[in-house]
């Protein structure tokens, strides 16, 4: 199967889950539409700190570069948790003092 029939396939599929516009009215729901639930989805995948081929994957994109153009920014912020994280796992060692 093609990537874009993959793409096709999960947007049919997303569509029938979709609750409508009367539920959401009545549950006092802000609605920003379906396609926040996409970007809610990605942004979820990138925290947990997966890497952009698996993202890019689940999207359905057909190339990481399409991710990366569209979620760069959240891939940095999980860069600099990365950073911060490798901080932490060396607190053991003894810190430079001489800066």
């Amino acid at each position: 199967m093609s990537c874009s029939m993959k793409r096709l396939r999960s947007i049919t599929i997303n569509r029938k889950g979709v609750t409508g516009e009367s539920q959401i009215i009545r549950n006092n729901m802000p609605f920003y539409g379906i396609h926040s639930f996409r970007h809610f989805a990605a942004l979820a995948l990138i925290s947990s700190g997966l890497d952009v081929v698996t993202v890019s994957g689940a999207l359905g994109h057909c190339n990481s570069g399409t991710t990366l153009n569209v979620y760069a920014h959240m891939f940095q912020t999980a860069q600099a948790r990365v950073a911060q994280a490798m901080d932490g796992a060396f607190s053991f060692l003894p810190q430079d003092t001489t800066t």
